[in-house]
Order: C-alpha cells, then structure tokens, then sequence
C-alpha cells in the first residue's frame, strides 16, 4: 500500500499483488460500516476522502475517512476488536500481544468504498508511490 497527500483528501495505491484482492476491503467497509486500514504515513491533517488507485490497473476507489488515529494511541483491545474491520490478509500479527508493527504510524477508518471512474483531482497526479494530498 502506497500514499500520497493533498488538501482535504488523500490519494493512495494498493497493490493486489502483495496486499490480497481490495474487493474483501470495500464489502467490509460497506457490510461492516467501515474497514480499519493502518498505513506507514504520519498523516496530521484532518481529511475528509479518499481516492485508492489499483496497482498496474485503471481501477479507483472512493471512500469517506471518518477518523484518523495515529497507530501508537491505539491500545490492544481496541486492536483486537478492529481486526474484524481489516481484510484476513491484514489481519495477521495484529491482534496477538505484543503488537508488532510499530512502523505503521496512521490508522483510517475508511467508510462507503465503491469503485469509481477515473476522479478528476487525480487525472495529472502520477501513481502515488507515499500518500498525497489532494
């Protein structure tokens, strides 16, 4: 998962490949009311969107962030219970003590994904390869 930042949403890619297939995402996030996605990126700002590009493909997805946390505030109760809001292959290793990860620094709270057309504010944006701003 890459990212990249803008200002009041954030462009990201997801790679299938390494990651798992992003359909198990959006029906989480739309069965479930969000889906829980932790990310390498300190993202400080208060955003409202989202915008995933598919790795190698021309498929987007839009989505609301509802919340950002940043990953070291989250304790492991909370943890465990969010593991259900995360696709099985990101589940692994992060809802047994002692939580690894501490790479990861910002975690989203994603609701609404739904595959969509190539959105406008992304069009002269090349792939992001870290979060961008939008």
């Amino acid at each position: 998962m890459n990212t990249k930042k803008y200002e009041n949403g954030i462009y990201m890619s997801y790679n299938e490949r390494k990651n798992g297939d992003f359909q198990e995402a959006v029906d989480i996030s739309n069965n479930r009311d969000y889906v829980v996605w932790l990310d390498k990126s300190l993202i400080k700002r208060k955003l409202t969107n989202i915008i995933i590009k598919i790795t190698g493909q021309k498929r987007y997805y839009e989505g609301k962030l509802l919340e950002i946390k940043y990953f070291d505030t989250i304790n492991y109760d909370i943890n465990t219970h969010e593991a259900n809001h995360r696709p099985k292959c990101w589940r692994n290793g992060y809802s047994k003590p002692p939580i690894p990860g501490k790479d990861f620094k910002s975690v989203f709270y994603i609701s609404e994904l739904r595959e969509v057309e190539e959105p406008p504010e992304v069009k002269e944006i090349p792939p992001p390869q870290r979060p961008v701003y939008f």
